[in-house]
């Protein structure tokens, strides 16, 4: 059974011989690989509202009425039509009949986006949703069969395995189900982002395959192991998967991995699994396009979208752009580790076929060129009276700063404002939003209607995450429109969604406000430090506390000495008289 990576929007019908691409824009496009040519195109309602998010192919059995059964030979009840089941955004799941051209049936079950589509017969298809469930839909009632939660993460891709008992989801971990009874048998760890893809090995039901989003390893885990919950090889490639491949020719045989890269290559891979595998693999061969132009120094090259293995050991693979596709079926030769396959631009054919039947007359040098005789100077100078000048124009749009004293008009900044959103001139913006005067912003907001509110805001948003001068005025500008237009703001349902960024980035600014104002405080003492020392320094004068002068050599004979015979002397005959009586005393 041929079907769809979740992260691929092309895929190959089981025989190959058709390619179905859904593009961005909601169109279906099926390709015949066997002529080059869009066999059919479908264009749903509502696409661009509820576009697809993945398809799988499916062979679908139709009823056959009692007369057409008696006009059959076999004895068959049914015969089998080809149908492409596709989810959308909104959760339905599209049923598109290749016979009819048209969609047959939808499948309403799921709330939320759907995921992944898996299968393995072709009674029944599973889908998973951002809603957390799964649901197994019958094919031949188109009619919901069972449901059931997948936990707390909501499955990213599903893959149900062939022997019918067994299902795989996929988030960040890999679960295994058991269908009966609806619950978790096992649950595989190893990836670091969302599972984008899980494939099975066909004709070996021991082991399956398995890449994520945005990373360049393929990991190979093993079911025969009960108590195994890790990968038991890894493949290495140069760029993150979007489409993996895996074909068994038998069973006793290396396996054949190929994997279409993001950046337009395709990368082969040859390995019998058998045990664990500790070191990475890495690919036999890596098979790229380029273009021939002989005009040029360097060949262009040509992005493969999808790949295809055959029985036969050959490749079928889609190349080209999404708008023009080209198919062709290649053999790989194992030991050419790099494979480039040199092509010729079928648009750059095209472009040269029609530009050679384009004729351009020859012109003689001496040819003269007549103007029709018209009065065509008179209606210029007519219209040149009635148009305003260039100049006068800028000035009424307010963008040139003129000598008046007058305060731009309101309507005029509020409309130049409303033209800039629309047509996100940043020159625009940048002269209207950085205008920080509160009068001139406050009177701007109120003129604006509300459906320029949202617009504006993620405008601010910007200015938010950038510059500081730019971040100033988008804090003026958002104070204002919150204060005249909060309530416009929060009926709106996506309110989350657009002041998300604005949280974060204001989250961001106050992270650093505690070490700005340590910065401040430090700085603030530094400064009333400097200043002061400088006003200690200036209060400082040269003037000595004491003076002292010396006197001249004439002055010493003026200094008084003591006579003889002074006080002194007589004190001192009195002490020692004292001493001689006291002495006396003692010795009576």
């Amino acid at each position: 059974m041929a079907g769809s990576v979740s992260g691929s929007s092309y895929s190959f019908n089981e025989s190959g011989l058709l390619l179905a691409h859904w593009s961005s824009a909601g169109k279906l496009k099926i390709w015949d690989t066997s002529t080059g040519t869009v066999k059919q195109e479908y264009t749903k309602n509502l696409h661009l509202t509820s576009p697809c998010t993945c398809l799988y192919w499916l062979q679908c059995s139709k009823r056959v009425t009692p007369k057409k059964k008696k006009l059959k030979s076999s004895g068959h009840d049914s015969e089998d039509r080809e149908v492409i089941v596709m989810g959308t955004t909104l959760g339905n799941i599209l049923v598109y009949d290749l016979a009819l051209n048209d969609v047959k049936n939808t499948l309403e079950g799921h709330t939320s986006k759907v995921n992944s589509l898996s299968s393995s017969n072709n009674s029944s298809i599973f889908s998973c949703s951002d809603d957390g469930s799964i649901i197994e839909w019958d094919m031949e009632n188109f009619e919901m069969k069972s449901k059931w939660k997948t936990g707390n993460e909501s499955a990213t891709c599903i893959l149900a395995l062939s022997n019918g008992s067994q299902l795989l989801s996929a988030s960040y971990t890999i679960k295994l189900w058991d269908l009966y009874k609806k619950q978790v048998i096992r649950v595989f760890t190893g990836h670091g982002t969302e599972v984008a893809s899980l494939v099975e090995m066909p004709g070996v039901e021991d082991y399956f395959f398995s890449s994520a989003v945005g990373d360049r390893v393929i990991s190979a885990w093993s079911l025969a192991s009960k108590e195994k919950t890790t990968a038991v090889a890894s493949f290495i490639l140069q760029d993150s998967p979007s489409s993996v491949k895996v074909h068994n020719a038998a069973p006793d045989s290396p396996s054949t991995l190929c994997a279409v890269t993001e950046s337009g290559v395709v990368q082969i891979f040859k390995h019998k699994l058998n045990g664990n595998i500790t070191k990475p693999m890495k690919p036999v061969t890596t098979v790229s396009i380029a273009s021939e132009n002989p005009n040029a120094k360097h060949s262009h090259p040509l992005s493969i979208y999808a790949i295809l293995p055959l029985h036969s050991g050959s490749f079928i693979i889609a190349y080209g752009t999404p708008v023009f596709l080209l198919f062709e079926t290649i053999t790989v030769n194992d030991k050419e580790e790099n494979m480039v396959l040199v092509r010729e631009d079928k648009r750059k054919i095209v472009t040269s076929e029609f530009n050679s039947k384009v004729k351009v007359p020859e012109v003689n040098e001496n040819a003269e060129y007549e103007a029709p005789a018209t009065s065509s100077a008179k209606r210029r100078r007519k219209k040149l009276d009635v148009d305003v000048p260039l100049e006068e124009r800028i000035e009424n749009l307010a963008l040139v700063n003129t000598i008046s004293s007058d305060a731009p008009k309101k309507d005029n900044m509020a409309h130049l404002l409303i033209q800039g959103l629309q047509s996100r001139d940043r020159t625009i913006l940048n002269n209207i939003l950085f205008q920080t005067d509160d009068a001139v912003v406050n009177s701007t907001v109120k003129n604006l209607p509300a459906q320029a509110l949202v617009p504006l805001v993620r405008e601010l948003t910007r200015l938010l995450s950038g510059q500081t001068y730019g971040s100033k005025c988008a804090v003026t500008w958002l104070t204002s429109v919150l204060r005249h237009h909060s309530g416009v703001l929060l009926s709106n349902p996506e309110i989350g969604t657009f002041f998300e960024p604005i949280l974060s980035a204001t989250e961001a600014h106050l992270s650093l406000l505690p070490s700005l104002l340590r910065l401040k405080g430090r700085l603030g003492l530094i400064m009333d430090q400097i200043e002061t020392n400088a006003k200690q320094d200036d209060e400082c004068t040269n003037e000595p506390l004491i003076t002292y002068q010396e006197q001249d050599s004439s002055d010493d004979g003026e200094i008084d000495l003591p006579s003889e015979g002074s006080d002194s002397d007589e004190n001192w005959d009195d002490i020692s008289g004292t001493e001689d009586d006291d002495e006396e005393m003692d010795e009576k």
